[in-house]
């Protein structure tokens, strides 16, 4: 209901920004708070929906083949070739928690949204990660990080593989723990248990360093300032979201208490 009235006001709000052809009654008319956030997580629906639908269910239809062709059993006798069908269990857990998150708004689920992200920044640093965006993005920095990558030698594939499950492993542990909550650009509660405990941007850091592990193989120069790039871009998207939810008096005593964003006792 809500957001119906938003959209209702909404050419009236829009012509209130014109300085002809409209009263000074119409000059007036503005959103209340509810429906300024209504009407964005709408705009969050709208464009993460479609998204995280599409990441589930690619997920789930290369989960279903490496199922019916063992591939994910054989992880544990040919780990070094068939670990990344463990990372594609771990991101369709994470984009159907996701894609739950973004359909279903509810106070019995404890995640209604009390505000959106407001600046136009925190939603660009946020959208520049996901397609279509991240094309763009990717045109200018490169990506260089391959989920298949490989060594000759095992005795450096196998321990860095190890490595980039367990990092995939506490992303998904930050999702787990956002639960019913998991959207991008909402304050839904502030989440302090689980891999939130520890650190303030635990999903950041985890597919970051992981990223950074996956691109060894390819090692250069160029390769080492695009994932710096990437690295910013994350860096943005966790202090634009610092910014906004600390609007939010639980966030503030939240910081108090988690004092580190990325690494525990460290940064």
């Amino acid at each position: 209901m809500v957001l119906i009235k938003a959209i209702v006001k909404l050419p009236r709000v829009v012509s209130s920004y014109s300085y002809s052809f409209v009263s000074k009654i119409e000059k007036d008319v503005t959103w209340s708070n509810e429906e300024k956030v209504a009407l964005l997580f709408a705009l969050v629906k709208l464009f993460y929906v479609p998204i995280m639908l599409g990441f589930s269910l690619n997920n789930l239809d290369i989960l279903n083949d490496s199922i019916k062709s063992g591939n994910l059993f054989e992880m544990f006798s040919n780990f070094r070739l068939k670990y990344v069908h463990l990372l594609n269990l771990f991101f369709t857990i994470d984009t159907l928690i996701f894609s739950f998150g973004y359909l279903f708004e509810s106070e019995k689920l404890k995640n209604v949204v009390k505000s959106v992200e407001p600046t136009f920044f925190g939603w660009a640093v946020a959208l520049a990660t996901y397609p279509p965006f991240n094309e763009v993005t990717n045109k200018y920095l490169g990506w260089y990080s391959r989920d298949y990558f490989f060594f000759p030698d095992p005795v450096v594939d196998i321990p860095l593989k190890i490595a980039v499950v367990f990092l995939i492993g506490i992303y998904l542990w930050a999702t787990i723990s956002l639960g019913t909550k998991s959207s991008n650009l909402t304050n839904r509660g502030i989440v302090t248990w689980g891999a939130y405990r520890w650190v303030r941007h635990p999903a950041y850091i985890s597919k970051v360093t992981a990223w950074w592990i996956m691109m060894l193989p390819r090692i250069s120069l160029v390769a080492i300032i695009s994932l710096i790039g990437w690295s910013v871009i994350y860096y943005l998207r966790a202090i634009t979201e610092e910014k906004h939810l600390m609007n939010d008096a639980d966030y503030r005593k939240y910081i108090k208490k988690t004092r580190f964003r990325f690494i525990p006792n460290l940064i």
